[in-house]
């Protein structure tokens, strides 16, 4: 079922519809508006998938910013050809 028609509303071409400009933001140092316009879009998620207490987004953010970044970890680039050569020797002996 689409939003359309689950809420009932009268459609038309989409192609038709004006849609207002997207507003451009800035993830690294969003601006009030930007933070004010994300909360609004959580709260209204946070409804549809039924959370009854919604999350706080700025401290989620700052959370996720305070967190360090975790250590790469190195490949392993012998691995691969050891299994190879592991296989090649079971299947001929």
């Amino acid at each position: 079922m689409t939003n359309l028609a689950k809420n009932g509303a009268a459609g038309g071409s989409a192609a038709d519809a004006e849609s207002p400009p997207l507003p451009t933001f800035d993830f690294d140092t969003p601006d009030e508006a930007s933070m004010q316009l994300l909360e609004e879009g959580w709260r209204r998620f946070c409804g549809t998938v039924g959370l009854r207490e919604i999350p706080d987004l700025r401290t989620l953010l700052a959370a996720h910013d305070a967190k360090p970044p975790r250590p790469q970890r190195k490949s392993h680039w012998l691995v691969r050809p050891f299994v190879a050569v592991f296989n090649w020797l079971n299947t001929r002996f």
